[in-house]
């Protein structure tokens, strides 16, 4: 099972671009992740975030593959945005 899943993975490496390409989107979510933990630069996170994630669920649909993940991912960053910076509900929401 642990194989196949493997597989998959580099499988889905390769239509990506293979290795350099994986690499690089893991360094950008770590980049997001660590600008998520700063309090000042949380809501630009929060935006890149969605972005990508706007991103993986274009490339999920152009290859015919379920996009449900990213889209409860997105929702997910989408809530918790909105929960843990208030300025960023003010400016949505006008409250």
């Amino acid at each position: 099972m642990a194989n196949l899943a493997f597989l998959q993975a580099a499988t889905m490496a390769a239509g990506l671009g293979g290795k350099s390409h994986v690499q690089l989107l893991g360094i950008l979510e770590l980049v997001i992740a660590a600008l998520w933990l700063v309090p000042r630069t949380g809501v630009l996170a929060a935006l890149l975030g969605v972005a990508y994630l706007g991103g993986a669920m274009a490339v999920h649909f152009i290859g015919s593959q379920p996009i449900m993940v990213p889209l409860v991912l997105q929702i997910l960053v989408w809530l918790v945005a909105i929960y843990r910076f208030p300025e960023l509900r003010k400016r949505l929401f006008n409250n």
